[in-house]
């Protein structure tokens, strides 16, 4: 099972400007109006994320994190009908 999820995961070519976490450096380039609005681009010349993805707790938080807002979502009608 998981030669197939990683042969599948090589596979997986993301366009430009869609990955993440994105180093906070880079925000400026793909979201402008956003990093003006809170702070300028100086505010997000910061470290890189140190988050390590391959832990369990983070991955836990992350997959509880994509649940809740899909919940939201469905609370405020979201979606096509």
């Amino acid at each position: 099972m998981e030669d197939l999820r990683d042969e599948l995961a090589a596979d997986i070519v993301y366009k430009d400007g869609i990955q993440y976490p994105r180093d906070p450096k880079d925000l400026p380039q793909f979201l402008p109006r956003l990093c003006e609005k809170y702070g300028g681009p100086e505010r997000f010349q910061v470290a890189s994320s140190t988050w390590n993805f391959d832990l369990h707790e983070i991955r836990r938080l992350l997959d509880e994190g994509k649940a809740q807002d899909r919940a939201a979502k469905k609370e405020k009608g979201g979606g096509a009908r």
